[in-house]
């Protein structure tokens, strides 16, 4: 059924390209450059649509089985119990074998990314017939000009789709680059855009001038309590003159 698409796509724009008004080396330029790579990514998009719905439909019906078989998995379904042994272990390894079927193909979904793939190839596809609908109409940016005149302009945004899919392919397996500031030896920076180093010197100097602070206050404290001292001992020896003086007197 794909390539009796693909075979309707090609023959309907191989007869387009042989109506038009260009040299024959042209003709077999956009055979060879545009209606190739056309017809290539109908293909991968439809590969990829095939296989993104084949995983989605085993996944969605395993996981409705895969609960009905183990409600039923410690049934008695006879009166001989070796029967029901082996119809309990059957059970079971359906069960094994229908779980691993939906990890497999939840796994391969996700890995590939078939769905992302499957709308880049389609858009990609799209955007290539729109521009070669264009062309051989002589419309949008074609307008007011003919095929052997903008032939140049046609095969240049042929490219620039071409690249830009290329790119996002290329994007799609290069691996996650590490975050700035992740490993050893980094700098992690302050959301005031300050780095670590001049936190830490900043805490630093911020105790020191707090361990300063506190002993000046602790030696201010130790001077006042010295002075409440002596003060103390003066009264003290006033009051013992003044009682020398009274008794020398009687």
């Amino acid at each position: 059924m794909l390539s009796c698409c693909n075979n309707i796509t090609h023959d309907r724009i191989s007869i387009m390209i042989e109506e038009l008004e260009l040299l024959e080396y042209k003709k077999t330029l956009l055979k060879n450059r545009f209606l190739d790579q056309v017809v290539l990514y109908d293909k991968k998009a439809k590969a990829a649509e095939f296989f993104y719905i084949l995983f989605s439909v085993f996944i969605t019906i395993g996981s409705i089985i895969l609960p009905a078989l183990l409600s039923i998995q410690q049934m008695n379904y006879t009166d001989n119990d070796e029967k029901d042994e082996d119809i309990q272990r059957m059970i079971y390894w359906v069960t094994w074998t229908i779980s691993l079927i939906i990890t497999i193909c939840n796994g391969l979904t996700q890995l590939l990314g078939l769905n992302k793939q499957y709308l880049s190839y389609i858009r990609t596809r799209e955007k290539m017939l729109t521009e070669g609908w264009s062309y051989f109409q002589l419309s949008g940016d074609y307008k007011d000009t003919t095929h052997m005149e903008s032939f140049v302009d046609f095969c240049e945004e042929i490219e620039k789709i071409k690249e830009k899919q290329v790119d996002k392919e290329l994007l799609f397996m290069e691996p996650k680059k590490k975050k700035q500031g992740e490993g050893n030896g980094s700098v992690r920076s302050h959301p005031n855009g300050q780095t670590s180093g001049q936190m830490n010197g900043q805490v630093n100097s911020n105790f020191r001038q707090l361990s300063f602070s506190e002993s000046q206050t602790g030696q201010n404290t130790f001077n006042q309590s010295s002075v409440g001292q002596n003060n103390d001992l003066e009264n003290n020896g006033e009051n013992v003159q003044l009682n020398l003086g009274k008794s020398t007197t009687m």
